[in-house]
């Protein structure tokens, strides 16, 4: 006995031993830390005084099985255990059963492991997972996971909802998803995918997929590459849905390029200027009415190019106008070319403000009506 008890008293977990009755006989040092108890306080009383209030009415039953058919096993498979301490707090655990025949009869050792601080954790790490969940939903981010050596391809939920695809009809590998990729984008993202792996560096690309009912979808995509535990190659990323985005900008594109297509084209002279007067852009319709190309009008104050002598006050007038937010229309005067005639001219001046509503300079434009 004297050495039973030593080799109670040096095991790192709480040790219990009870008899068939449920009575406690036996408990060491780490059971009187864990439930906050002195041994004293436990020997002799029954074992469901360590046991929560809603789970001590099926405990007789439960340890009468145990007795009726006993062998090691783990206690409540399956289950979440709590313990009670002396304090009133419950607790989770762990409780390993292996029974012991003694010339007193039968009874049980229980094994008992505080897991508070992983079960503490686990909560942690799930509420940390559905946090990240709901984001990745809520912002449309898909996450995907690609074993490489596998060619095995793991997805979220929300991969599949900008992919277009149900779960039970991909098959989750690479060439499921090269069949998503626009062919005329596949063989430029599968090279930079490559270039990625060979080195070791970020992967970062746009590319297009067709959905199965043929929607086109532009997708921005990033992931990390590392080595595993087992040196296998992983990549983990994301993938987010930037249609909306691309779509925008080609209008904006396609609107400016046809709006610097009727700049460039008018017949009239369409002409930008500094506040100060300091020509910023000029058509090839001012080219045409002045005589002046791009580079030698570019830069020059205006009234050095196009002012007669006896007309140069009226650049101040209109300039002071201008920057006081107004738009002149249809005013006509007469302007001189490069070449010393003059020219009977209509013209426009407005602000050009920026994305603040200040304004940065003044669009002018001149209509021959000689």
């Amino acid at each position: 006995e004297s050495h039973l008890h030593q080799v109670l008293e040096a095991m790192p977990n709480g040790v219990i031993v009870v008899d068939s009755r449920g009575i406690i006989e036996t408990v060491n040092e780490q059971t009187e830390k864990i439930f906050g108890y002195d041994r004293s306080e436990l020997q002799g009383k029954p074992v469901e005084i360590l046991i929560p209030s809603n789970a001590v009415g099926k405990h007789p039953n439960n340890r009468d099985t145990f007795f009726a058919n006993p062998s090691p096993r783990m206690m409540g498979a399956g289950r979440e255990l709590f313990g009670l301490r002396k304090d009133g707090r419950e607790f989770p655990l762990e409780i390993g059963l292996a029974p012991m025949d003694t010339t007193d009869g039968k009874k049980v050792l229980a094994s008992i492991v505080d897991i508070t601080e992983r079960h503490n954790a686990d909560i942690a790490l799930n509420e940390s997972r559905e946090r990240l969940e709901l984001t990745t939903r809520i912002n449309q981010i898909g996450i995907w996971e690609y074993m490489v050596d596998e060619g095995k391809l793991i997805w979220n939920d929300t991969m599949f909802e900008i992919y277009g695809r149900k779960k039970d009809f991909f098959s989750a590998d690479y060439n499921a998803w090269k069949q998503c990729v626009h062919p005329n984008d596949l063989a430029s993202t599968e090279k930079l995918l490559q270039e990625s792996l060979n080195n070791l560096t970020p992967f970062i690309t746009k590319f297009r997929i067709i959905q199965p009912d043929g929607t086109l979808k532009y997708i921005h995509a990033k992931a990390k590459i590392e080595r595993t535990a087992n040196n296998k190659t992983r990549m983990l990323g994301t993938n987010i849905d930037i249609t909306r985005e691309e779509v925008a900008f080609a209008k904006l594109h396609n609107t400016e390029a046809l709006r610097s297509a009727i700049v460039e084209f008018s017949e009239d002279a369409i002409i930008s200027k500094t506040l100060a007067g300091i020509i910023t852009s000029w058509n090839t319709g001012a080219a045409n009415m002045f005589g002046y190309t791009a580079d030698e009008a570019i830069g020059k104050p205006i009234r050095e190019l196009l002012f007669p002598e006896d007309l140069v006050h009226q650049e101040e007038m209109l300039l002071a106008q201008v920057r006081a937010g107004m738009v002149i229309k249809h005013f006509e005067t007469i302007r001189q070319r490069k070449d010393g005639s003059l020219i009977n001219v209509s013209i426009t001046l407005s602000p050009i403000k920026d994305a603040h509503g200040d304004i940065v300079g003044i669009s002018a434009i001149k209509r021959d009506i000689s």
